[in-house]
């Protein structure tokens, strides 16, 4: 349902799996292992707020960082004033940080706001992934 931010899949230990790993499906980034016991795992969504991934725009390749808002679009933040980032951009993995390979597609971006404070800007991004109707994921082994 909407209100969860977690998954579980049936391989844990025992198949090879371990905390921090990441999941995909074939339409983009789903989430990280969160927990692993020996036969299941919990998957944290991308959509859990305390999950953040650093990730980069497909055209300008400008940096930010995805984080989730437990609603159906994610935010990316830190963007600087002057970023090129428009409504229609693919956003994708940085591969800055080593838990996610670079390139793995997060989603599109449908709005783009100033914060508060005026010092950066935010991109409202759609998940390629429609998260809450889930039926099959791929865990990537590294």
């Amino acid at each position: 349902d909407s209100w969860t931010s977690t998954i579980i899949v049936d391989k844990g230990r025992s198949g090879g799996v371990r905390r921090g790993m990441p999941v995909i499906s074939p339409l983009g980034l789903v989430g990280r292992l969160s927990e692993v016991s020996e036969i299941t795992s919990k998957i944290l969504l991308i959509s859990d707020p305390a999950l953040n991934v650093s990730s980069i725009l497909q055209r300008s390749r400008q940096e930010g960082l995805i984080t989730g808002t437990l609603g159906s679009h994610l935010v990316m933040r830190y963007l600087p004033q002057d970023a090129d980032v428009v409504s229609g951009d693919e956003v994708v993995t940085s591969g800055l940080n080593a838990l996610y390979p670079k390139g793995l597609l997060i989603g599109t971006v449908t709005d783009v706001g100033n914060e508060f404070s005026g010092l950066s800007r935010y991109a409202v991004v759609k998940p390629a992934v429609n998260l809450y109707g889930l039926e099959e994921v791929l865990i990537v082994v590294q």
